[in-house]
């Protein structure tokens, strides 16, 4: 560029000095003295733009810098990151504590209203669910088998002694049916269910076990339920024996509370954190599992009440400790005078057999 400017200047200077004569006739004279300052001047202004060059910085051309890539913030820990499940008591805690690099919680509030909208849409659609199921009616059948078998050692005097006293006689090894029932449950339109059980253990003489009516959400009684059922006598009897520990209930259980039902109405409920709950009712004290009905004029009958609760549940373990107390009640009218028609009038009677069912013998 300075040699551009420099020669520029003297082809400037030389046209003005060899103009055509008609040219520089019109024009002034140029002396020596001008001609030394026009390139005095030319040459200061070629060293000024110099001095530029040499103090103006190079600067490389620009390189593409790549687009900064946008942090995403988990919704939730790698380790929480499932396709469902629940969050258990270290989840949460993990939870609490997960902060992003800056040290605040990146994802609180959005986790926070993610879980509350959740819970909208999970209590609406089990109101939905509710609301479908109470307009239809429904049928599960249930059945159950227990297989009960024992051997029985022929020298052995005790057990002979124990089964027939007067004659003693060692009993016989048995395989047989302790429980074969078949039976249905479910709900009626709105609030209504039902349940209805057959016992098939003795194929010559079958039982009935559960058959009554009922209803739930009743503003006084909660549940209430019309037929034969369970005397709430001890949890033991109340627990079905699907979920027993073993084949046979404890001696005592069977001495004061036989079969455990009877015909009667009685209501159930709980308190609202579910807590404490109680049944109470009024009961036949005939078993009618057999003849399907009560003959007498003297009305036996019986009210039960029994209150349970669980004061203390270790939540932390996921209820692998807690404290369940209970406490029951009966107090029941066998009165009246039997006769040859009507030999039921006045029953009242505690048995017991052998858990070996090993004859008609009883303990008790």
């Amino acid at each position: 560029m300075r040699k551009f400017i420099k020669t520029a200047g003297i082809l400037l200077l030389l046209g003005t000095l060899f103009r055509p004569s008609g040219i520089l006739a019109e024009d002034t004279k140029i002396s020596s003295e001008q001609l030394e300052r026009l390139l005095n001047r030319l040459e200061q202004a070629e060293k000024r733009i110099q001095e530029l060059e040499e103090s103006k910085p190079v600067t490389p051309p620009p390189t593409p810098q790549p687009e900064p890539q946008r942090e995403t913030i988990p919704l939730l820990p790698p380790r929480l990151e499932r396709a469902a499940g629940g969050l258990d008591d270290s989840d949460e805690m993990l939870i609490n504590n997960y902060t992003d690099d800056s040290g605040s919680p990146a994802f609180e509030t959005r986790l926070s209203t993610l879980e509350e909208d959740w819970k909208k849409f999970s209590e609406s659609e089990q109101e939905k669910k509710a609301k479908d199921a109470s307009k239809a009616t429904t049928m599960k059948i249930t059945g159950r088998i227990h297989l009960d078998g024992w051997n029985f050692s022929d020298s052995t005097p005790g057990i002979a002694a124990f089964n027939n006293p007067a004659d003693p006689m060692d009993p016989e090894n048995n395989l047989e049916f302790r429980r074969l029932r078949l039976g249905f449950a479910g709900d009626i339109k709105d609030n209504m269910i039902y349940k209805l059980e057959f016992d098939f253990d003795d194929a010559n003489d079958p039982t009935i076990k559960d058959a009554y009516l009922g209803w739930n959400d009743l503003p006084v009684f909660q549940t209430l339920l019309i037929g034969n059922q369970k005397r709430p006598l001890g949890m033991d009897h109340l627990n079905s024996s699907r979920f027993n520990w073993f084949l046979e209930r404890p001696l005592v259980i069977e001495a004061f509370n036989q079969d455990a039902r009877r015909l009667g109405i009685a209501a159930y409920g709980v308190s609202e954190e579910e807590t404490w709950n109680w049944r109470y009712g009024i009961y036949e004290l005939e078993n009618i599992a057999n003849d399907s009905g009560y003959a007498g004029d003297a009305g036996q009958y019986s009210l039960n009440a029994r209150l349970a609760g669980t004061p203390w549940y270790d939540e932390t373990s996921g209820g692998r400790g807690y404290l369940h107390l209970g406490i029951a009640d009966m107090w029941a009218k066998p009165d009246g005078d039997p006769s040859a028609t009507a030999s039921n009038n006045n029953e009242a009677r505690f048995r017991t057999r052998p858990e070996a069912r090993s004859g008609s013998v009883r303990w008790l």
